[in-house]
């Protein structure tokens, strides 16, 4: 009975702290940790495509860093193996996990001098401590290395042992230069935990697997990129505004991380989207953009220009002579000519979506056709009506 009492009272008690006002209980912050274990063994001295391993990763790596300083709720570590001595004991955490100071980084990596072994199980040992425990959210280990293990260790049986207590989230691999038989010894590191392992045997394939594993750790929802009229990446900045927001206020702001693309996540809504070529500072628009949180939107901003044609037809249905006016969105006018004698007016533009005014001479009336699209199109044909 006494028991009986005892729990009853502890279950009131419970209750009446849990509704009293003022009283909060912390959740911890979700945040993806991402510890990116990085080959500094002596092989990455041996060069492809005439140039060393080790500068190819670097220059590689930078570009993704970038992109993760741009991220919120995104902290990363780094850990290098193989640059001190020849020791298999030869793993140093070289940047705590914290927000990514791109900069300073940047330069860590740059500092790195390729030298000893490869200490895959010991440094996956050592990365568990990389992680702030305080901290909920997903727990990623990137190792980006150029050989198997070649200390007396077992990397696939680490990995599921880190698997089976709950501390690594997800392994994800990126195979430098190595043949096939390396790349699968490397699947059963990834495999208990899900992740991926991506061969690349140049700076273009490393680049893209750095960015496919990027987009399978972080939630993105959109994808921005920028091309010229040869479809070639290009270096572009981009602003985000709230579709309807007077005030103009930048909701993201970034760039397409080293003229590759921007991969971001926003709230679900309607945006509008900047694009600035970073040569020419020609900006596309992108109006009232609808962005889900579970489905990804891609926007393509290609810096080639459009022509658009347009005739005055007057009520009769004859073609008369008259002033064509191009506006932006913001009402600048950008473009001016006339429709040569009854012809058509031809102008060349980047593409966007603008308003188009025409003005008959001869009865001073004018029309208007608005938001004509061009980003989609090589060429816009039309005939404007004026009653």
């Amino acid at each position: 009975m006494r028991k009986r009492i005892m729990l009853l009272f502890l279950s009131i008690f419970v209750i009446i702290i849990i509704c009293l006002p003022g009283i909060t209980f912390a959740e911890k912050e979700s945040v993806i940790q991402i510890d990116l274990i990085f080959d500094a063994s002596g092989s990455m001295w041996g060069k492809i495509e005439g140039k060393e391993k080790i500068i190819i990763a670097k220059e590689s790596i930078y570009g993704i860093i970038e992109e993760l300083g741009q991220k919120k709720n995104i902290q990363v570590a780094l850990r290098v193996y193989g640059h001190l001595n020849n020791k298999c004991t030869n793993s140093v955490l070289v940047t705590p996990m914290s927000n990514v100071d791109a900069e300073a980084l940047k330069a860590k990596i740059k500092a790195i001098k390729p030298r000893g072994k490869t200490p895959i199980s010991y440094s996956l040992i050592q990365a568990v401590d990389d992680f702030k425990k305080e901290l909920s959210g997903e727990k990623v280990i990137i190792l980006i290395t150029d050989g198997i293990e070649s200390c007396q260790a077992d990397p696939c049986q680490t990995a599921l042992e880190l698997k089976n207590a709950g501390i690594i989230t997800k392994i994800h691999i990126i195979g430098f230069g190595m043949n096939q038989t390396e790349l699968s010894a490397l699947q059963c590191i990834a495999e208990p935990t899900g992740g991926i392992v991506i061969g690349a045997s140049s700076a273009k394939d490393l680049t893209g697997a750095l960015d496919k594993i990027v987009e399978e750790t972080l939630p993105v929802n959109l994808e921005i990129k920028a091309l010229d009229a040869q479809n070639n990446n290009i270096f572009a900045n981009y602003e985000i505004y709230q579709t309807g927001d007077s005030s103009m206020k930048i909701v993201a702001a970034g760039d397409t991380s080293m003229g590759q693309k921007a991969s971001l996540f926003l709230s679900a809504g309607n945006y509008d989207i900047k694009v600035i070529n970073n040569s020419t500072t020609a900006a596309i628009w992108f109006r009232k953009i609808a962005i889900k949180e579970n489905q990804k939107t891609v926007k393509t901003a290609l810096f080639a220009e459009r022509t658009i044609k347009i005739k005055i037809k007057n009520a009769t249905g004859q073609y008369v002579y008259g002033d064509v006016y191009i506006y932006d969105k913001s009402g600048n006018e950008i473009k001016h000519a006339d429709t040569s004698m009854g012809n058509q007016a031809t102008f060349t533009v980047l593409p966007n979506i603008y308003d188009i005014k025409a003005f008959d001479y001869e009865t001073r009336k004018e029309s208007w056709q608005k938001d004509v699209d061009v980003r989609d199109v090589k060429e816009y044909k039309n005939d404007i009506l004026i009653e």
